[in-house]
C-alpha cells in the first residue's frame, strides 16, 4: 500500500522554498500526457506542504484516486497511517457509522478530507482491516499506492513536498470514479477526454519504418 525510499541529503541537495525537484519540463507521465501537459497543482504540479508540532491530515484518499508520491526536505518526522485499498469499503463503513448524518447530505463525505478517526478505533471495529503505521523522516520518499486511505501527523516544524501520478492498474477504474458534488473546486477531469490524449499521444510518438507505406 505504501513504499518508503531514503534519498542522501547534503545543504545543495535541498531546494530552496517553492521550487521541486519531482518534476521537471520535460518529464513524461500518465498524468501529464493524459492532462495534455495541462498543470493542475497537486496533480502533476507537486504542492509545498509546511508543518507544525501536532497538526495533522484527516483520513483520505488521493483526488481521484491517484497514486502520489511525498517527500520530506526538512524538518521533525511526519508519521502516517495506511489502510490499503482491498480495505476501503470497510473504512468507509466505519466512518458511515460514525458521522451518517454528513453522508446523508454528502454520500461521498470522505472527500471532504475532514474526518479525524483514531486509528485503533477502526481497528477495534473491524479487526480485519489491515493498517499500517510509518514514521517518515527527512530524506525520505513515502509512495502511495491509488485507492489507499491514510492520515497522520507531524512531530515538529518541517517542509514536504507531494505530487499525484497515474498507474496503469489505475485507468481502468478511472472512470467508475465518484465525485463530491458539494465543492466546485473538487479535481475533476473527463476520463473520455483523458484517454483521447493519452491514445493520440501514444500515436504521435509510434516510430514508423522509414520503407513502411501508408495507404
Amino acid at each position: 500500500m505504501a513504499l518508503m525510499s531514503r534519498v542522501p541529503l547534503s545543504p545543495t541537495a535541498t531546494p530552496a522554498p517553492g521550487t521541486s525537484t519531482t518534476s521537471t519540463p520535460s518529464s513524461r507521465s500518465l498524468t501529464s500526457d493524459g492532462l495534455a501537459n495541462a498543470k493542475l497543482s497537486g496533480i502533476n504540479k507537486p504542492y509545498l506542504y509546511i508543518g507544525g508540532f501536532g497538526t495533522m491530515f484527516a483520513w483520505h484518499c488521493e483526488d481521484l484516486d491517484l497514486a502520489s508520491i511525498n517527500f520530506m526536505h526538512s524538518g521533525a518526522a511526519k508519521f502516517w497511517y495506511f489502510v490499503p485499498a482491498r480495505d476501503q469499503k470497510k473504512l468507509e463503513l466505519y466512518m458511515k457509522s460514525k458521522y451518517p448524518q454528513a453522508f446523508v447530505e454528502c454520500p461521498q463525505y470522505f472527500r471532504h478530507k475532514t474526518i479525524v478517526v483514531n486509528p485503533y478505533l477502526v481497528k477495534q471495529y473491524n479487526p480485519s482491516i489491515h493498517l499500517t503505521k510509518l514514521q517518515q523522516n527527512p530524506g525520505e520518499f513515502i509512495i502511495i499506492f491509488d485507492s489507499v486511505y491514510h492520515h497522520g501527523f507531524n512531530l515538529g516544524f518541517n517542509m514536504a513536498e507531494a505530487v499525484n501520478f497515474a498507474t496503469p492498474g489505475w485507468l481502468p477504474r478511472f472512470p467508475r470514479f465518484n465525485f463530491c458534488r458539494c465543492h466546485k473546486d473538487n479535481v475533476r477531469i473527463n476520463p473520455q477526454y483523458f484517454c483521447e490524449n493519452l491514445a493520440a499521444r501514444e500515436i504521435k510518438s509510434a516510430r514508423v519504418p522509414k520503407n513502411a507505406r501508408v495507404y
